[in-house]
C-alpha cells in the first residue's frame, strides 16, 4: 500500500539541494521510443540517475532545533558532492522517494541501486512504480552493504523504506538506470548570446557563511556570468576550512584538481576566477613564515591558470589580537602588494582584489569605538598599488538603497572608486535558525551607481540555483541601468534560466510564469521580510476589517481565497515542473512553509464563512490553529506574521449571520492517465470556478479540463468564488503512466 502522505512534503523532510539536468531531456526521452531516431544523443547509456530526479523524505532527524537544516542533514546531501554532509535518518521506518517522471516523462530499465549508510539501517526494501501513487512492486535488499540487482525491471518512481533501529546517516546513494546520453551530459551553454555589457569587475562573491556550493552550482553560475557580460567570480566561502579557518593548509589534490577545472571552464567562458583566501586572523608579519606559506598556496592555483585572487580581512574584530587602526592599515597593504609583485611575476596578467577588515561607513565608526580607528585603518590602505581593487559593501553591510553619492566617503580615504560586494539578497545571516528564501528583483540601486564605482559584485543567498534568478534581474541593470524595469527583470531572468541546459522548457510560458509567480512569493531580500505583497496586504486588510466589525470583511475574503489556494498547492506545480531540480531542491522547504499559511488561510475563511452562515466555526478555526503551529515549527520564513494575526482576529470575530455564505464545492476524482484528457464536472452553483496545482488546467462550463503533462502524484485545490461567499476542496488524483512499470 502507497500512502500518500509518505510523499507529501512536510517540514520535516529532508530535499535535495544540488544537482543538475538537461533541456532537451524530455524530448530526446520521447524520440529515444521512435523508430528511426538513432542520433548519438539520443543513444541509450547506464548511468546513476539520482542527480537529475525529484527526491522527497517522509522524515528528516531533528538534532539541535526542531527541525534539520537542509544543506547539511536533508536527503539532498546525497547528492551534493560534499562528504561533510548527510542525509539524518531518525530511528523507525522512513521513507526516500525518486521521482523519475518528471525528469524523463516515463518508467526507465533499472540497472542496480547502492547506498552507503551508517548508524543503525537495519533493513531497506525498495518499491518500484510506474509512476509514485501507483501500484508497486516490492523488492527486499538484504544486505545493503552489496548493491540490489535491479535488472530486468523498469519504474518511474522507487521508494525506499528504511527501517534503523537507532538514528543513523546516509551519505551517498546511486540509481543505474537506461537513459538517453544526453539526459545526463552536461549541459552545455545556450548558444544564444545575451551579452550587452562588460563589466570585469561585476559578477559574483561565493562569500557567504554556509554550506558551499556544489561544483555544478559553480559551473551554471559561471554560465550565467558569461552569457551576461559579467567577468568575475569570487571563491571565498567562509566554511571553507581551508580558505579562513585552516588557511595555512594546501588543498587535497583532487580539490586542486576540480578547482583547475573549474578555472579553465570559467576562462573559456571569459569570466575570471578569483581565488580568495583570508589569512589575517592570526597572520604573523613579525616572521616571513606565514607570506611564504601564503603566497605558495596561491601560486598552486596561478599554475592552473588562476589570473585574479582576493585576499580578505573582514570580520576578523572578534578573532584576532590586533587593534583595528593605521598600523593593521599598513600591515594589510604591505601584505597585499608584496603578494600581487610576486605573483606577476609568474603571470604578469595577475589582478587582485582585497577585502578590508573596515568594508563600510557604518565600520568606520563602530570598529573605531570598539577597538580603535576606524577611519585610520581606511585611510592606510591609499598606499595598496593603484590596481587593487577595493570591495567595499556601502554605508551598511547591506543597504535597501545606494546611490552614486554614497561612494564619496570611500573616495575621501581611498583615493579610488571600489568595487561594491552587495548583499542585497544575502541571507546567510542567523540561517542556523532561521531559513530565509530572497527572490526579489534587484531594486534600490540607482543608475548612476554603475558609474560611481569599479563594478558590483554580489554575495548573494546560500542557495546556488535560486541564486541564478535573482542574479538574472542584476544581470539586466547591469546591461541597461538607465532603462532598468525591475518587472522586466523578472521576465529577463526567467528567460536566461529557460535557456541554460537545464530541464526547463524555453517555450513555455507557463514555466516562465511560474518563475515570475515564485519570485512574487518570496518576494524579499537582506531588508525586506519574504513573503508575498497582496497575501501580507489582504490578509491585514482582512484582520483589521474582522477587528473593526461590520460587513466589510467580505471583499477581502474573496480576493485572498485564491493566492491562498495557490500557496497551498505551490510545492506540486514546481514538483511536476521544468524547473531545474536544483532550484526545486531548493525551493522544497520554503513551499512546505508556503503550503501551511496558505491551509492556515483557507481554514479561517471557511471559519468566518462558517460564522456567517449561522454555524459552528470552532472546528474549522481548531484546524487552523494546528497549521499555524506547523508552519511556526518550520525555520523558513513567510511575512511578518500576518496569517497569524489573521487567525486571530478571526477567532474574536463576531461575524453577523448573512453577510457571507460557505459554497458548497464537490466532485468526485476520475481516474487519470497521464497524456489522455482528464475531466470533471464541479459543482458549484452560482459561482467562478478556478482551479490550481494541475498544470495547464482550465475551467469552462463548470467542468475541469486537464492533460497532465507525465504520471504521478499531484495535489489541486479548486475554488468557487459567489457574490456572496466562496468554497473550495482540496483534492488528489494519481495519473497513471500509460505504459506501467513492469517487474
Amino acid at each position: 500500500m502507497i500512502c500518500w502522505s509518505s510523499f507529501t512534503p512536510t517540514c520535516d523532510s529532508g530535499v535535495p539541494m544540488r544537482s543538475r539536468t538537461t533541456l532537451a531531456a524530455a524530448f530526446l526521452a520521447a524520440c529515444a521510443m521512435v523508430a528511426g531516431c538513432g542520433d548519438e544523443p539520443v543513444k541509450p547509456v547506464m548511468a546513476d540517475i539520482v542527480p537529475h530526479v525529484r527526491i522527497a523524505a517522509s522524515d528528516t532527524l531533528h538534532e539541535a532545533f526542531p527541525w534539520p537544516i537542509e544543506a547539511q542533514d536533508g536527503p539532498a546531501t546525497i547528492r551534493d558532492g560534499n562528504p561533510g554532509t548527510s542525509w539524518k535518518v531518525p530511528a523507525g521506518q522512513t521513507v526516500l522517494t525518486l521521482d523519475i517522471q518528471p525528469w524523463l516523462q516515463r518508467p526507465v530499465e533499472l540497472g542496480s541501486l547502492s547506498i552507503q549508510a551508517s548508524g543503525g539501517v537495519d533493513s531497506v526494501s525498495v518499491a518500484l512504480m510506474g509512476a509514485c501513487g501507483s501500484t508497486a512492486t516490492v523488492v527486499e535488499w538484504p544486505d545493503i552493504s552489496v548493491a540490489l540487482d535491479l535488472s530486468g525491471r523498469e519504474a518511474g518512481c522507487v521508494e525506499l523504506t528504511l527501517t534503523a533501529s537507532e538514528n543513523a546517516a546516509v551519505s551517498s546513494l546511486t540509481l543505474v538506470a537506461m537513459v538517453p546520453a544526453a539526459a545526463v551530459a552536461a549541459p552545455a551553454p545556450a548558444p544564444v548570446d545575451v551579452r550587452v555589457s562588460d563589466r570585469p569587475w561585476s559578477g559574483v562573491i561565493e562569500g557567504f557563511y554556509g554550506v558551499p556550493w556544489s561544483w555544478e552550482e559553480r559551473r551554471r553560475m559561471v554560465d550565467l556570468l558569461s552569457r551576461t557580460g559579467m567577468g568575475s567570480y569570487i571563491y571565498c566561502p567562509k566554511w571553507d576550512p581551508f580558505h579562513r579557518a585552516e588557511w595555512r593548509d594546501q588543498y587535497p589534490e583532487t580539490d586542486l584538481e576540480l578547482f583547475g577545472e573549474l578555472i579553465s571552464y570559467a576562462a573559456d567562458r571569459e569570466v575570471a576566477f578569483s581565488f580568495g583566501i583570508s589569512p589575517f586572523i592570526d597572520f604573523d608579519t613579525t616572521t616571513d613564515d606565514d607570506y611564504q606559506i601564503l603566497k605558495s598556496k596561491i601560486e598552486a592555483f596561478i599554475l592552473r591558470g588562476a589570473t585574479s585572487v582576493t585576499l580578505l580581512a573582514d570580520d576578523i574584530e572578534f578573532e584576532t589580537a590586533h587593534p583595528i587602526g593605521g598600523e593593521m592599515g599598513q600591515a594589510h597593504a604591505a601584505v597585499v602588494n608584496r603578494l600581487l609583485d610576486d605573483l606577476r611575476r609568474i603571470n604578469p596578467d595577475v589582478v587582485m582584489a582585497f577585502c578590508p577588515t573596515v568594508y563600510s561607513d557604518e565600520r568606520i565608526e563602530s570598529l573605531g569605538e570598539a577597538s580603535g580607528d576606524g577611519a585610520a585603518y581606511l585611510s592606510a590602505l591609499s598606499a595598496l598599488d593603484s590596481d587593487v581593487q577595493i570591495l567595499w559593501t556601502g554605508p551598511h553591510t547591506s543597504d535597501a538603497v545606494m546611490t552614486a553619492a554614497d561612494m564619496d566617503n570611500f573616495r575621501s580615504f581611498s583615493g579610488r572608486k571600489p568595487v561594491i560586494w552587495d548583499n542585497f539578497w544575502a541571507n546567510d545571516g542567523g540561517d542556523g535558525f532561521l531559513g530565509r528564501t530572497m527572490l526579489s528583483t534587484y531594486t534600490g540601486r540607482e543608475p548612476a551607481l554603475a558609474d560611481a564605482v569599479t563594478g558590483i559584485m554580489h554575495n548573494p543567498s546560500i542557495q546556488g540555483g535560486l541564486s541564478r534568478l535573482t542574479m538574472g534581474t542584476f544581470a539586466d541593470f547591469m546591461r541597461n541601468p538607465d532603462g532598468y524595469d525591475p518587472d522586466a527583470a523578472i521576465d529577463f531572468s526567467a528567460g536566461l534560466e529557460a535557456t541554460s541546459g537545464a530541464s526547463f522548457d524555453s517555450d513555455s510560458e507557463r514555466s516562465r510564469e511560474l518563475v515570475r509567480y515564485l519570485m512574487s512569493l518570496f518576494d524579499g531580500n537582506a531588508q525586506l521580510m519574504p513573503g508575498s505583497r497582496p497575501v501580507a496586504r489582504l490578509a491585514d486588510s482582512l484582520a483589521n476589517s474582522l477587528k473593526e466589525g461590520g460587513d466589510g470583511w467580505l471583499g477581502d475574503a474573496l480576493e485572498l481565497a485564491p493566492h491562498l489556494a495557490r500557496m497551498v498547492v505551490a510545492w506540486s506545480e514546481v514538483h511536476h515542473s521544468d524547473l531545474a531540480p536544483d532550484i526545486v531542491d531548493e525551493l522544497y522547504y520554503p513551499l512546505e512553509k508556503a503550503r501551511l499559511e496558505g491551509e492556515t488561510g483557507l481554514l479561517v475563511l471557511k471559519a468566518l464563512l462558517q460564522k456567517a452562515s449561522g454555524g459552528n466555526a470552532a472546528a474549522y478555526l481548531e484546524q487552523a490553529a494546528v497549521s499555524m503551529y506547523e508552519s511556526n515549527s518550520c525555520r523558513f520564513t513567510f511575512g511578518e506574521g500576518e496569517i497569524e494575526d489573521l487567525l486571530e482576529a478571526a477567532s474574536k470575530a463576531v461575524v453577523k449571520v448573512g453577510t457571507g455564505r460557505l459554497v458548497e464545492v464537490a466532485f468526485d476524482v476520475p481516474p487519470c492517465t497521464a497524456g489522455s484528457e482528464w475531466s470533471v464536472p464541479v459543482s458549484a452553483m452560482d459561482s467562478s470556478v478556478s482551479v490550481f496545482g494541475l498544470p495547464g488546467a482550465t475551467v469552462r462550463e463548470g467542468a475541469i479540463g486537464w492533460l497532465p503533462p507525465h504520471a504521478g502524484m499531484f495535489a489541486g485545490v479548486v475554488i468557487a468564488v459567489a457574490a456572496d461567499g466562496l468554497g473550495f476542496m482540496e483534492f488528489e488524483v494519481v495519473c497513471e503512466d500509460p505504459g506501467r512499470g513492469k517487474e
